[in-house]
């Protein structure tokens, strides 16, 4: 999957898979029943830009886990705040046939829209859609 993920991208230069719980870890809180989880992505991906170094947040996720909604909308809050800190920040799933859906959450309009998903139906639907 890494590979497909990064090794492929001639520009990504470093990557670093993250490890949960740790000190050094990256995590980004998301609500489920109005509680606060943490959510570490599996991956910062550093690749190389016309602008310079950018680094980008890659989240590959099952659509099946009963979470999967809750941390989209996590990743679209994080994005919403903290997105000009990265290149792109990534809800990854793999569908049926092994193919990788992306949803660049870094794009405002992708946002808004996983911001209305109400279901893991509905977001497979909006992956099928948008990717």
């Amino acid at each position: 999957m890494v590979e497909e993920l990064i090794e492929n991208d001639k520009n990504v230069k470093a990557w670093l898979r993250i490890v949960p719980r740790k000190d050094w870890a990256l995590c980004i809180p998301y609500e489920k029943h109005n509680e606060k989880h943490p959510l570490y992505p599996d991956i910062v991906s550093f690749r190389q830009t016309k602008s310079g170094l950018v680094a980008d947040i890659l989240d590959p996720h099952g659509t099946q886990l009963d979470d999967a909604v809750d941390k989209a909308k996590g990743l679209a809050t994080y994005a919403r705040k903290h997105g000009a800190d990265f290149g792109r920040i990534e809800l990854i799933i793999v569908n049926e046939k092994d193919k990788l859906k992306r949803l660049n959450l870094n794009d405002e309009s992708v946002r808004e829209r996983v911001d209305m998903v109400t279901s893991r139906e509905h977001l497979v639907l909006l992956l099928n859609e948008l990717s």
